[in-house]
């Protein structure tokens, strides 16, 4: 899935990530997926770029966040709940990298375990 000699940026696009404008956040890039299976739509991943060099007069690299939010319609309630997973996606010196498939497969066992909702359902 990942090839260590790029950044993490073309790794997203290349994993069917499609960039965004996202106008209400103060990020540095917005990218999206769609997650589907045989039954529908499942949800969508939302993932922030950030740079924090310039707060702390250093150079670092860029850091991503990534969220989601599951629908849980019970007892005639439309619920969301919404989870964020942050870590380091490209290499540095303070701690060892994550890799989006860890990302994707957190999200994967979340929807499970919350047993969300589809957005959408195939007829």
């Amino acid at each position: 899935m990942e090839n260590n000699n790029k950044n993490f940026e073309q790794v997203l696009i290349e994993n069917d990530y499609k960039e965004y404008k996202d106008v209400h956040s103060k990020c540095k890039k917005s990218f999206s997926k769609t997650f589907y299976d045989e039954k529908g739509k499942k949800y969508i991943v939302i993932c922030e770029q950030y740079n924090h060099s310039n707060y702390l007069d250093r150079t670092l690299p860029d850091s991503y966040s990534f969220n989601v939010q599951f629908r849980v319609y019970k007892k005639d309630k439309d619920q969301i709940i919404n989870i964020e997973f942050s870590a380091d996606m490209e290499e540095n010196e303070w701690r060892t990298k994550t890799n989006l498939e860890e990302v994707e497969l957190f999200f994967e066992n979340m929807f499970i375990a919350t047993k969300a909702d589809y957005y959408e359902l195939y007829d």
